[in-house]
Parts: C-alpha cells; sequence; structure tokens
C-alpha cells in the first residue's frame, strides 16, 4: 500500500500542486518570467521534445524527434526556438530525416507548425522525474538511456520509490526502545532524542541523494545505502535493549 501511494499517488499530488502554485500563486498567464530546466514532454503532435531549458518564452537546446513504428522518422536540432505570434520559430536548425536513404538539412531558421503548444502549456504538461507515475519514470529513463542523456537523477527516484516506504519499519525498530526508554528517563529525552535521530536520518539521506545525482555513487546504493545503515542500527538497538 506504502509503496503504490509512494509510486503513483504522490507523484500525481506533486504536479498537481506545481501546477496550481504557477497559474494561482506566480501568475504565469499574466507574462511573469518563468524558468525550467531539461524539459521533456510528447507533444499533441505526437513529437517529443526535449530541451535543456525554457527561459520566459525562448527554449534553448532543443531536440525533436518524431517516432512511427517504433522507429525514428525525423529528428529536428536548434540551438535555440523562440515563441512569438503563437507559433515557435527556430533558430539555427539542423534536420535529420531517415527512410530509405537519410538526408540532412541546414537552415537558418524554422517554423515549427508541429509545435502548438505555448510556453504556458509547456510548463502546465511538462512532468519531473518525481512528477511521474512509476511506469511513465521507467519509460523516461529507458527513452534518455537510448538517446545518450544523464539519466543518475531519473534512476535514483525510481529507485527512491521503493526504498522510501521502508523508512516506516525503520522507524519502529528506533521507536520502540525509545518508548521503553521514555518511562525511565522521561518525554523530553524522548523526544529529543526523537528528533536527533529523525533529522540526522534524513541529513544522511539527502546527502546520499546528492551523491547519486552527481554519479559520485551508483542511484541504486544512493537510494539503498541509508536504509540498510540505518536497519542495521535499528536491529542492534533492539539487541542491546533485550540485553
Amino acid at each position: 500500500g506504502f509503496t503504490y501511494i509512494n509510486a503513483n499517488v504522490v507523484p500525481w499530488a506533486l504536479h498537481n500542486k506545481r501546477v496550481w502554485w504557477r497559474e494561482k500563486i506566480l501568475k504565469i498567464g499574466s507574462g511573469q518570467a518563468f524558468f525550467e530546466r531539461k524539459v521533456s514532454m510528447i507533444l499533441k503532435s505526437g513529437w517529443y521534445l526535449y530541451a535543456d531549458r525554457l527561459l520566459n518564452r525562448t527554449l534553448i537546446g532543443i531536440d525533436l524527434i518524431y517516432m512511427k513504428d517504433g522507429k525514428i522518422r525525423r529528428r529536428v536540432y536548434a540551438k535555440r526556438g523562440i515563441f512569438q505570434d503563437g507559433k515557435w520559430v527556430l533558430k539555427d536548425v539542423y534536420i535529420r530525416s531517415f527512410g530509405e536513404g537519410e538526408r540532412f538539412e541546414k537552415r537558418d531558421e524554422l517554423v515549427a507548425e508541429f509545435i502548438s503548444e505555448s510556453p504556458e502549456d509547456i510548463l502546465k504538461k511538462r512532468q519531473r522525474p518525481e512528477e511521474m507515475g512509476i511506469l511513465r519514470l521507467l519509460n523516461h529513463i529507458r527513452e534518455l538511456s537510448r538517446r545518450g542523456q544523464p539519466v543518475q537523477r531519473e534512476k535514483l527516484e525510481f529507485y527512491r520509490r521503493f526504498s522510501y516506504p521502508a523508512l516506516c519499519f525503520i522507524l519502529v525498530l528506533y521507536g520502540c526502545p525509545l518508548a521503553l526508554e521514555v518511562k525511565r528517563k522521561g518525554l523530553a529525552f524522548g523526544l529529543g532524542w526523537g528528533l536527533f535521530l529523525a533529522f540526522f536520518f534524513w541529513g544522511i539521506v539527502q546527502l546520499f541523494s546528492v551523491l547519486g545525482e552527481k554519479g559520485a555513487v551508483y542511484p541504486f546504493l544512493a537510494a539503498t545505502l541509508p536504509n540498510l545503515a540505518f536497519l542495521t542500527g535499528g536491529i542492534i538497538l533492539m539487541w542491546v535493549r533485550k540485553m
């Protein structure tokens, strides 16, 4: 139950919270400046859009892919794209067409009629890894890997979907001995140690998360090592308490 909620319900809630925040609090529709990194989404036209960042009404580092029957049919690279007069105008464009023979074309400018989404639409539809359901996240990882993109952050998020629910069990291991100590040493002792362990554990989790995102630690280990370390500590604490 906890795993399902963490893998599917929480991402949905995070995405809707971000959309609400942008619409109701930041008032993006009013023309206020906005910024997003690593834009990745499927357009209404069926094209896959990837961009390094979205700054106001400009997409930077654009990679557009059109697939049919599981194969890439067309690919468009552009250094940037500017949204003006309701259309995206791509600059410094390279077009590759795949079929019976590969064709390559370079253009200084291209009006991308197949991108009907405005910058506001992209912000609403674009989902971060932590906002994707488990299956969509897995497909997203596979697609990025196929394109040769770094996937440390996405893999870390995938493994965390299964490691986070284990926190409940680990906290019980620490909570039981502390509950017994409260009777002997008072409520202040139990509350103090509880807060210390909670913040210490969360700090270790965040440290390994950063290491995993930077590639210093393999994402699977970054997601599971804190749990394993504190699980071992909890078991030892229970054993010492019995002795």
